[in-house]
């Protein structure tokens, strides 16, 4: 009859005990479910891009592209222009004073003078600002342009070629300077100074294009013609032109007797078979009297 209850005991205290295990196991479960959880939640929000707010996104839309100033184009612009001028002396005054208010000179000028033509011939240097502008100011309606030719050269990739090399050249030339110092031998000294030599006449002549180039991007050149037609007047129409007839009677007299000596050469065969006869012929008129 103890036994009974004691069993009972047994039973409800296992019946507990089992209740215990399984209700931890359910909490450990959803612990580790919980845990693995925000694990992936924190993975997530790591990977997750930034949301941005319309005024963040017009901002974005509306930012200018970076602007590359440094790559402006570097151009050499050339002109020749022929232009017959209705007044020679207004025009060359004119032209004069046109190059100084745009701030040009003359790199070259040759002037021609003949009977029926005066010319000039100009090679002009104007501010490239100013390039288009002279020329608005050249052709006018009593200056009837003949010839106008414009040519454009691109340089930039030349000038910034020169550039990069110059840096280039300056770099290797300072470590060169470096091995210098610390060269110990005469032999050693003496080859990193040829080096060091030659890469200075590099940069020198890399240096002198790159001037040259600059000057000629920042001036345009103008060849300019420009000539006035003149009227003749004959010798003879001109006033007091006594003596000038005179020469012109001596050549005209002097050109008479020349054809006469001439013709006379041409007709030397009958001239000389005419004296011929004549000599026989007297002959015979002497020999008869006898």
């Amino acid at each position: 009859m103890k036994t009974i209850p004691y069993m009972a005991c047994v039973a409800i205290l296992l019946s507990i005990a089992c209740n215990r295990s399984g209700a931890d196991q359910l909490k450990e479960k959803t612990t580790t479910a919980d845990i693995e959880l925000t694990e992936v939640a924190t993975v997530d929000t790591a990977y997750t891009p930034p949301q941005m707010v319309p005024d963040e996104l017009q901002k974005e839309k509306t930012t200018d592209p970076p602007s590359f100033q440094d790559w402006d184009k570097k151009l050499i612009k050339t002109a020749n222009i022929t232009v017959e001028a209705g007044n020679y002396n207004r025009f060359d005054q004119d032209i004069r004073s046109t190059l100084k208010k745009y701030g040009a000179y003359i790199a070259a000028e040759e002037q021609l003078f003949s009977e029926d033509r005066k010319q000039n011939l100009m090679t002009i240097k104007v501010p490239v600002i100013y390039f288009e502008s002279l020329l608005g100011h050249v052709g006018t309606d009593s200056n009837r342009i003949v010839q106008k030719n414009i040519s454009t050269e691109d340089v930039t990739a030349d000038m910034y070629d020169s550039r990069s090399r110059i840096e280039a050249r300056k770099k290797i030339r300072d470590r060169y300077v470096q091995l210098l110092q610390q060269a110990k031998k005469m032999d050693d000294v003496l080859k990193v100074e040829q080096e060091i030599n030659a890469i200075q006449e590099e940069l020198e002549s890399a240096a002198g294009r790159l001037n040259y180039l600059s000057h000629q991007t920042s001036y345009s050149t103008i060849h300019l013609t420009y000539y006035s037609l003149l009227t003749a007047i004959p010798e003879t129409q001109k006033p007091n032109a006594i003596w000038p007839r005179i020469k012109e009677g001596l050549a005209d007299g002097g050109n008479i007797l020349l054809e006469i000596i001439l013709f006379g050469i041409r007709l030397w065969p009958l001239i000389l078979i005419g004296l011929l006869i004549g000599f026989l012929w007297k002959r015979k008129l002497q020999t008869v009297k006898k």
